[in-house]
């Protein structure tokens, strides 16, 4: 058995989650959840958007599913980074995957997205200048960028990637985008058999729109990163689409879709499960489960192509939990087996 702890999160996280964990338990018998709340919720009930308990079971389990949270303007600071730094999570991947069936005419698309979360523009160090001018400053380490280097290059080498792309803009900006590019490239050497190459990011987004199938993985710091995902899950039929981890590189890994918590559809059973049901999947292959890992994923794709119970972003009039029994029943199916 594998305890796993879970968080629902909040706004559509609790939907999205609960679907994911229905095709996670149909799919597997050895998972032992601890369910515990973060988030919204958490705050208005103690005070505190990420109580002791869920670090405690995080610690406890090294793993997660973890539902989309706000980050609100006021009031407290992001639960998902909090829980991230305590957790010592530097590593975000996602993946934009191109389904039969999805509203997407880039077939054959399949991209990984490796990238550091711990430094970059998005650290937050930043400050006004005065009422009308603002800074912030940019870290980029040599360490950090080895270390996301090592840790994305293994990955290419075990799955069988052949290509990455370093997404930058080295002759702007030569001590951080610079230091990082030439970093990646000294640990390539180490890696003979998958091509290493950088790209400047704005070629990368015209390259992107035109073939993506010609990117089987980026490796980056997190502004681009992020950029990156969003445009990519466009790509493929839709941010609902795109799973995610973050993960320390060590074993401990907290699973979440790539998208927001939508607080308009708080509730409303409407938004589409995939992201976290993949997600899923994601962390069934992390803990060893990697047949049931396959089936999950062949259920979602099955369901995707029939396109009888998928939600309105994929052209139906399903609900979250509806589209998750769909792919419950494909995954009882033969042609899943």
């Amino acid at each position: 058995m594998h305890d796993v702890t879970l968080i629902p999160g909040d706004g559509i996280g609790p939907d999205v989650v609960a679907a994911a964990k229905n095709v996670l338990d149909h799919a597997t018998s050895s998972i032992n959840w601890d369910e515990v709340q973060a988030g919204d919720e958490a705050y208005r009930k103690h005070g505190n958007p990420v109580p002791p308990e869920v670090i405690e079971s995080l610690r406890r389990t090294r793993l997660g599913l973890k539902g989309p949270m706000g980050v609100p303007t006021a009031g407290y600071a992001s639960p998902n980074t909090e829980i991230r730094n305590a957790m010592g999570l530097w590593c975000n991947i996602r993946m934009a995957i191109h389904f039969e069936g999805a509203r997407s005419p880039h077939v054959g698309t399949d991209i990984v997205l490796v990238r550091d979360v711990t430094e970059d523009l998005v650290r937050g160090v930043q400050q006004m200048v005065g009422p009308d001018a603002g800074i912030a400053i940019r870290f980029i380490t040599r360490a950090n960028a080895d270390r996301l280097a090592r840790f994305g290059l293994d990955y290419a080498r075990s799955h069988g990637i052949k290509r990455v792309t370093i997404p930058n803009q080295a002759p702007t900006f030569r001590s951080t985008d610079g230091l990082f590019v030439t970093t990646v490239m000294d640990v390539a050497k180490d890696y003979p058999e998958v091509i290493v190459d950088e790209e400047a990011m704005d070629a990368v987004t015209m390259h992107l729109a035109m073939r993506p199938q010609a990117y089987p993985m980026f490796l980056s710091p997190n502004l681009y990163g992020g950029i990156l995902c969003g445009l990519c899950s466009g790509l493929v039929g839709g941010v609902g689409l795109m799973p995610g981890a973050n993960l320390d590189g060590s074993g401990t890994a907290v699973f979440e879709a790539g998208h927001g918590n939508a607080p308009k559809y708080t509730g409303m059973n409407k938004v589409n499960p995939t992201g976290m049901i993949l997600s899923g999947a994601m962390l069934l292959d992390h803990i060893g489960e990697s047949e049931a890992a396959r089936r999950v994923r062949a259920a979602v794709a099955e369901t995707i192509r029939q396109g009888k119970h998928v939600t309105y972003d994929l052209g139906g009039s399903a609900t979250t939990s509806g589209m998750g029994d769909a792919v419950v029943g494909a995954l009882d199916g033969s042609k899943v087996r």
